[in-house]
C-alpha cells in the first residue's frame, strides 16, 4: 500500500523506516503448525519488481537582454508492501519499502542559459530464489553567462523476509522431522548533490545494489515414490429386472515365503544434503562524476545485505543440523569541483555452499578507482560469513551401542578501504575461503559380532592341583 510522499521532494528515507536490522528480524513471529506433508504454500514472491519508483527531472532556460527567469521543481514517490502467507506447516512474511525523489532549481539573467536533467530510481524484487534491491541517481547540467543551476536526488529501498517451515515427512519406512528458518534483509541508498554557475558543467552517476540468494542449503528428504494404487473391483449391484451373475471366486495366490529376519536392523543414515545452490549476499556499487568550469558535485552511496539460514532434519536413528550466515556491504563517496573527475567501482560477496559432504565459505572484496584534477573518492567494502554443521548417527541394539557424530564449522571475512585524490588510481582484490569435508562413518553390522545375551554368571574357578 503506497504511503504518503514526504514534504521535501529530495528527502531520503531514514534508516529506521526500513526495519531491516537483526532485532527487527528476530521479532517476527515464526509460529507454524506441524504438517504431515511437505508444505506446498509458496512464499510471498513476484515475477517482477515488488516496488519500482522512477522519478525524473528536466529543465531548460534561455534568456537575453534584460530578461531573467527563476525555476524550481521537484518530484518524489514512496511505497511499502507487507505480505504474509500462512499455510499448513509454513509461514512466510515479506516487508518492502522504497522511496525516491529529485529536485532542481535555476536562475538566469541577461544573455544566459541553464540546462539540466536528472533521474532517481528504486527497485525492490522478491522471488523464490532470493531478494534484491537496486537504487540509483543520475544527473547532468550546464550553465553559461549569468546562470546558476542546482540539483539534488536521492533513492533508498529495502526488504525483509522471514520464512519458516515445520513438517513431518515419510520415505515409506521412516519419519523425518524437518524444521527450517530463513531470514533475509537487504537495503540500499544512493544520492547526489550538484551545482553549476556561470560557465560550468556537472555530470554524475551513482548506482548500488545488493542481492541475497537463498534457495536453501539442505535438500530435504525426498518423498517416497508414489506407487499406483491397486484398482478397486467393479461394484456389482443386484437388479431384480436384470439379475447379474455373481462374480466367480478367484483362486487365492500361493503365499510368498516370508523373508528371514535380519539378526540386527541396519541403521538408517540421515538423508545427506544434496547439491544445492549457495546461500550468498552480494553487494555492488558504482560512481562516476565530472565537472568543468564552476561546476561541483558530491555523490554518496551505500548498500548492504544479511541472511541467515537454520535447518534441522531428524530421523529415528540420527539427525542433520546446519546453520549459516552471510553479510556484505559497500560504501562509496566521490566529490569534484572545478575541473576534475572521479570514477570507481566496488564489489563484495560472501557465500556458504554445501555440496554432498563438502561445505565451504568464501568472502570476496574488490575495487578500483581513479581521480584527476580537483576530485577525490573513498570506498569501503566488508564481507563475512560462517557455518556450523552437525551430523549424528545412533543405534541401540541388545548388548551393543553404535554411534557417530561429525561436526564442522568455518568462517571467512574480507574487506578493504581505499581512497584517491588529484591524479591517482587504485585497484584491489581479496578472496579468502575455507572448505571442510564432513563425513559420517558408515557402520557395517555384518562385520561386528554381537552376542545374543551377556553372561549373567561368572565362570567357575578351576583349582590347580598335582597330577
Amino acid at each position: 500500500s503506497p504511503s504518503a510522499a514526504p514534504s521535501e521532494p529530495n528527502r531520503m528515507v531514514s534508516a529506521s523506516l526500513l526495519l531491516l536490522c537483526a532485532a527487527a528480524a528476530s521479532a517476527v513471529p515464526l509460529k507454524a503448525t506441524v504438517s504431515t506433508t511437505s508444505p506446498s504454500t509458496p512464499p510471498p514472491s513476484s515475477s517482477g519488481p515488488v516496488i519500482d519508483i522512477d522519478s525524473k527531472l528536466a529543465s531548460a532556460v534561455v534568456t537575453g537582454g534584460g530578461a531573467q527567469v527563476t525555476t524550481s521543481g521537484g518530484t518524489s514517490g514512496a511505497a511499502s508492501v507487507t505480505s504474509t502467507v500462512r499455510g499448513p506447516g509454513s509461514v512466510s512474511t515479506l516487508t518492502a519499502v522504497g522511496q525516491g525523489g529529485i529536485s532542481g532549481s535555476s536562475a538566469t539573467a541577461g544573455n544566459s542559459a541553464s540546462l539540466q536533467k536528472g533521474r532517481s530510481k528504486t527497485v525492490v524484487e522478491a522471488t523464490t530464489e532470493g531478494t534484491q534491491v537496486k537504487t540509483g541517481t543520475q544527473g547532468k547540467g550546464i550553465t553559461s553567462g549569468e546562470a546558476v543551476a542546482n540539483q539534488k536526488a536521492g533513492a533508498e529501498g529495502g526488504a525483509q523476509r522471514v520464512e519458516a517451515v515445520k513438517y513431518v515427512e515419510s520415505d515409506g519406512k521412516n519419519l523425518y522431522k524437518v524444521e527450517k528458518v530463513d531470514r533475509t534483509a537487504v537495503k540500499s541508498a544512493s544520492g547526489h548533490e550538484a551545482s553549476s554557475r556561470r560557465f560550468g558543467t556537472f555530470n554524475v552517476l551513482n548506482l548500488g545494489s545488493t542481492a541475497i540468494n537463498n534457495p536453501g542449503l539442505i535438500a530435504l528428504p525426498a518423498q517416497a515414490p508414489s506407487s499406483e494404487p491397486e484398482p478397486e473391483p467393479t461394484p456389482v449391484y443386484w437388479n431384480p429386472k436384470n439379475p447379474q451373475p455373481e462374480p466367480e471366486p478367484q483362486p487365492e495366490p500361493h503365499p510368498e515365503p516370508e523373508p528371514e529376519p535380519e539378526p540386527h536392523p541396519k541403521p538408517t543414515k540421515p538423508a545427506a544434503p544434496q547439491p544445492k545452490k549457495e546461500l550468498s549476499s552480494e553487494s555492488k556499487a558504482k560512481q562516476a562524476g565530472k565537472t568543468t568550469g564552476l561546476g561541483a558535485v558530491s555523490s554518496t552511496g551505500a548498500t548492504q545485505g544479511a541472511a541467515q539460514s537454520q535447518t534441522s532434519v531428524e530421523t529415528p536413528n540420527g539427525s542433520a543440523k546446519q546453520a549459516a550466515v552471510v553479510n556484505s556491504g559497500v560504501g562509496l563517496t566521490g566529490v569534484s569541483s572545478g575541473t576534475g573527475l572521479f570514477n570507481q567501482k566496488a564489489h563484495g560477496k560472501t557465500a556458504v555452499t554445501r555440496t554432498g559432504e563438502s561445505i565451504d565459505v568464501t568472502s570476496i572484496s574488490s575495487g578500483l578507482g581513479e581521480t584527476d584534477g580537483a576530485a577525490g573518492s573513498i570506498q569501503s567494502v566488508a564481507t563475512n560469513g560462517g557455518f556450523t554443521a552437525v551430523d549424528t548417527l545412533n543405534l541401540n541394539l541388545p548388548g551393543l551401542d553404535l554411534g557417530s557424530k561429525a561436526k564442522a564449522s568455518g568462517t571467512s571475512s574480507s574487506g578493504h578501504k581505499a581512497s584517491s585524490s588529484g591524479p591517482g588510481r587504485f585497484i584491489t582484490s581479496n578472496e579468502v575461503g575455507t572448505e571442510i569435508k564432513l563425513t559420517t562413518p558408515e557402520l557395517d553390522l555384518e562385520t561386528i559380532h554381537v552376542p545374543l545375551a551377556a553372561p549373567t554368571t561368572k565362570p567357575p574357578k578351576v583349582k590347580r592341583g598335582k597330577w
